[in-house]
């Protein structure tokens, strides 16, 4: 199977949560299952990130502002890119994503902040997470929530329906 990995939202310098999500996803992913091809979609600082591997193709996405260009990618070039290349679905790992697509298409929600505590985020961030995060939720063929508290979030707060709602809680690092 050949999967493209929407990583627009990753940007090195700013690393959180969903950052670290990502760098751990790409690699594991790789070592489980020796038969995936995975197309990883970032800015070229985060893609210097991962390491090369026959099965792993990088597309550097052109560098853009936080929003207007990611939008582009998000909606644009992503989904055409990952068709053309054979991908059979997209995984967007930032919560946003195409809100059209005709690949399937599946996103990564960590959490709904903007909605609890939207004193903690401007007026162009949270109008970006209602419009791309939320209705890319609501498009997807499935959506990843890392906990049940995320999942009752949005269910409750979006309307999501629960039945493409799978609970993946983030892994551990053993030591």
């Amino acid at each position: 199977m050949k999967i493209a990995i929407n990583a627009a939202f990753f940007r090195p310098k700013d690393i959180g949560g969903s950052g670290v999500y990502l760098e751990r996803l790409v690699p594991k992913l790789l070592e489980i299952d020796g038969d995936l091809e995975i197309i990883l979609f970032a800015l070229p600082e985060a893609l210097a990130r991962f390491a090369d591997s026959p099965r792993l193709k990088k597309y550097p996405l052109p560098r853009s502002d936080r929003f207007h260009r990611r939008i582009y990618h998000e909606q644009v070039l992503i989904p055409r890119r990952s068709r053309a290349l054979g991908a059979q679905a997209i995984l967007s790992a930032g919560t946003s994503g195409p809100l059209s697509s005709s690949l399937p298409h599946i996103t990564v929600l960590h959490d709904l902040q903007h909605l609890h505590y939207p004193q903690y985020f401007g007026l162009k961030t949270r109008a970006f997470r209602r419009t791309f995060w939320e209705g890319a939720m609501k498009r997807a063929d499935a959506v990843i929530a890392i906990s049940e508290f995320t999942k009752d979030d949005l269910t409750n707060e979006v309307g999501i329906d629960a039945g493409k709602i799978h609970v993946i809680h983030h892994g551990a690092k053993i030591a």
